[in-house]
């Protein structure tokens, strides 16, 4: 049946959702240990991820319509659950369809906050980076850029050494 297919769908939706929040805590203790390689595994493994659900997501989309094409309701635009309450009657069903989406709800909440997060150690690193840099760096000199000549005074204390009379 249709529902059982959107239901499994959705759950595989939730474990790779479950997945990419243990990617974002695994990537904040790499931000924050400025360890690359647990960077690049993480940004690896969330691909993989990322990739995986868009899969699942063409899948519950093919699903849903065929839910609600078996229902005589015609799908409009993107579907929602919303649009699937009115067609799935078994009320077993009708609960674990909103047990399904509360779960994703929830961790899309909460995926996001932890990217958020990730964001901002992200800039924090590279805002330590530039500020050690500039302590590093010189700053560059303007007296060795040129300048028109008229803007020099022959007696300047900026006038370079072959500026200055002899």
């Amino acid at each position: 049946m249709a529902v059982d297919k959107v239901i499994t769908v959705l759950e595989q939706l939730v474990e790779v959702h479950e997945q990419l929040i243990e990617i974002a805590t695994e990537k904040r203790q790499g931000i924050m240990a400025n360890d690359l390689d647990v960077l690049n595994r993480t940004i690896k493994s969330e691909s993989k991820c990322i990739q995986r659900l868009s899969v699942l997501d063409r899948d519950r989309l093919a699903a849903s319509a065929q839910l609600l094409n078996e229902n005589g309701v015609k799908p409009q635009g993107g579907i929602t659950l919303r649009q699937l309450y009115g067609v799935v009657f078994d009320p077993e069903q009708r609960s674990r369809l909103a047990n399904l989406e509360l779960q994703l709800k929830g961790h899309l909440n909460e995926l996001r906050q932890r990217n958020e997060l990730n964001q901002q150690l992200l800039r924090q690193s590279i805002d330590f980076v530039q500020f050690s840099i500039e302590l590093i760096v010189p700053q560059a000199d303007d007296s060795y850029i040129y300048k028109n000549p008229t803007g020099y005074s022959p007696d300047s204390s900026q006038a370079g050494i072959y500026n200055k009379r002899v």
